[in-house]
């Protein structure tokens, strides 16, 4: 619901844009160097500190709402997604390894996913009588608290890569160059890479979401509701991972389809 704390900041659209911009450009120059920290460090470590990150980008917003506090926020919150992303899957698939199990990583891994975006649907829907009682500062401090759980969980971790492997060359330029190599030799990964940047922009469209539903007139407490029919979406999406895969592309034709539907309703009934 942070949106909506901009926009009761007094933030216009044109600098709410521009947070999320500083978001996303942060998450985008720090994408690749913490793949190489992930390789050169505890990947177990690095878990525990994206979300102490996020955290502390979240008290900001909560205790000193401003617009230089919401872009400090957002290079926290990116640096710690950019710390997350890719090392838990890199930590679940060599774990998975050393037991015989890769054959079970893309399940496992859409489980996770979907168990995660289960965990933000029940957070939606509790936002809105959090919201009802003690407004966004109530919702922050909660985003806080969880944070520090994310933290603490992900120290239970299983990690046997620093014991029972010799240590990968202490040099990030030569770590950088390997995986530069293999997106050049791998035309699967360079597939990959572009299918998930698309996505990750495509993605970004979710963040005016609050406002989308605020403008339809209903109350604060209530937009919770409306974001939530787009969390089960979600949700579903992440307990097929792995299965009936040939429905993919049509399931995102239709996804598309919807979503231009939708915004052409809303510009015929606001012209």
């Amino acid at each position: 619901m942070y949106a909506l704390l901009f926009a009761e900041t007094g933030l216009s659209p044109a600098q709410i844009s521009s947070l999320f911009v500083i978001w996303s450009v942060t998450g985008f120059v720090l994408e690749i160097p913490s793949g190489v920290w992930a390789d050169l460090v505890s990947r177990r470590a690095l878990l525990t500190a994206a979300p102490l990150l996020t955290g502390a980008g979240y008290a900001l917003w909560t205790f000193v709402p401003s617009y230089w506090s919401f872009a400090l926020g957002f290079v926290l919150w990116g640096a710690g997604s950019s710390l997350r992303s890719g090392t838990l899957q890199a930590l679940v698939y060599e774990e998975l390894g050393r037991h015989g199990g890769t054959d079970r990583y893309p399940v496992l891994v859409g489980r996770s996913a979907a168990v995660g975006t289960t965990a933000i649907t029940a957070a939606t829907a509790l936002a809105a009588p959090v919201l009802a009682a003690g407004g966004l500062r109530a919702a922050g401090l909660a985003s806080v608290l969880v944070t520090l759980l994310c933290a603490v969980v992900a120290l239970t971790f299983p990690e046997s890569r620093r014991r029972d492997e010799s240590p990968r060359p202490a040099n990030p330029v030569a770590v950088l160059r390997e995986g530069l190599a293999q997106v050049r030799e791998g035309p699967a990964i360079r597939r990959a890479i572009t299918v998930l940047s698309v996505m990750s922009v495509i993605g970004a469209m979710e963040e005016y979401l609050p406002l989308l539903a605020q403008a339809t007139g209903v109350s604060a407490g209530a937009v919770p509701l409306l974001v939530l029919l787009v969390s089960v979406g979600g949700m579903a999406g992440g307990w097929f991972a792995g299965r009936g895969q040939g429905a993919l592309a049509p399931a995102l034709v239709l996804a598309a389809v919807c979503l231009a539907a939708g915004a052409a309703g809303a510009a015929a009934r606001h012209p």
